[in-house]
């Protein structure tokens, strides 16, 4: 999901990243990733609302199967 400038990932945690890439030469970059977020689970899908950020994992509060979801302002 993209919003502003921002790419955000989920999967084993959520990760923010820069769209420009950050700087550097070549393969060599930094300042692409603007934060890196663990997570209970892995995460599924990602929204923005309200100036907050959304994002859901499979790893409620119990072994069930059930979804929890991840608010982050």
């Amino acid at each position: 999901m993209v919003v502003g400038d921002t790419v955000y990932v989920g999967d084993d945690r959520l990760r923010a990243i820069d769209i420009d890439g950050g700087v550097g030469f070549r393969s060599l970059r930094v300042g692409e990733q603007r934060f890196e977020r663990e997570t209970d689970g892995n995460v599924g899908f990602v929204t923005a609302a309200d100036g907050r950020l959304f994002a859901t994992t499979d790893a409620g509060w119990e072994d069930d199967g059930s979804t929890a979801l991840l608010v982050l302002s």
